[in-house]
């Protein structure tokens, strides 16, 4: 089993997610703008569905014990 740092993993996804800020965004009423797909916190919560998935499957495991940013990666060496 490798280890894989889990913030160096989100912060992957992230980048490849919204690589650069646009401040065009649409905004809706008040000013605030309307979710999009480079939203943080829909990258988060998709990288969090991601990660759980991988768990389920049996290919990604959090330890029980020790750094909680490292998750150990069971197959694909």
């Amino acid at each position: 089993m490798s280890s894989i740092n889990v913030h160096d993993w989100y912060q992957s996804l992230s980048s490849i997610c919204c690589p650069v800020k646009v401040s065009s965004a649409k905004k809706g009423k008040g000013g605030k703008s309307e979710g999009t797909a480079g939203d943080p916190v829909i990258i988060q919560a998709r990288f969090t569905r991601a990660a759980t998935e991988l768990q389920i499957a049996g290919l990604l495991r959090m330890p029980k014990k020790g750094r909680p940013d490292f998750a150990h990666r069971v197959c694909l060496n």
